[in-house]
């Protein structure tokens, strides 16, 4: 028998039943099933203290690599989490930004001397729905990816092959 923890309100229960349940929901189908709602939701009440919302832990956890995870790196993940900071959501100025831009261009003479590697495991075309102004990304994007080469490696993760044993 488990006892409530009588420091828990029923207000911060529901929030962390509704992390969970975002986190669950982000997590590639086999492994969201894998994991049990009130194991989740438990490790979940530290995130709600430290102002976490459902969208921002649910992108956070789309934001990471799953690819051979089991439940209990979700359970250590969501508990390393709870260390960590929200993102913070800013009210863009649109002229303050474009300005920023603008300061940019002006800086492309400097950096067509030199190379500068982006790397993402997200194409460009993904990342204007990251952003609640589809303008701006669009500038943005096309910025960084004007006179770029692309490069895109298919297949395993390179950190995966450190967790495969050797043959033989």
């Amino acid at each position: 028998m488990v006892a409530a923890d009588p420091a828990i309100t029923e207000g911060t229960a529901v929030a962390a039943a509704a992390l969970a349940a975002a986190i669950r929901a982000a997590l590639p189908s086999p492994l969201g099933g894998q994991l049990g709602a009130g194991v989740v939701r438990d490790r979940c009440v530290p995130l709600v203290a430290a102002g976490w919302t459902s969208e921002q832990i649910a992108s956070a956890a789309r934001a990471r690599s799953w690819i051979g995870a089991g439940a209990g790196a979700v359970v250590r993940w969501v508990t390393d989490m709870a260390s960590e900071n929200p993102p913070v959501a800013e009210n863009v100025d649109r002229e303050a930004f474009s300005s920023r831009l603008s300061g940019v261009a002006a800086a492309d003479s400097s950096t067509e001397k030199a190379a500068t590697i982006w790397t993402s495991n997200r194409g460009p075309d993904e990342w204007l729905t990251m952003t609640t102004d589809p303008m701006l990304a669009q500038s943005a994007v096309d910025r960084l990816t004007g006179a770029a080469h692309t490069l895109i490696i298919d297949g395993p993760s390179y950190r995966q092959r450190q967790h495969t044993p050797p043959p033989g």
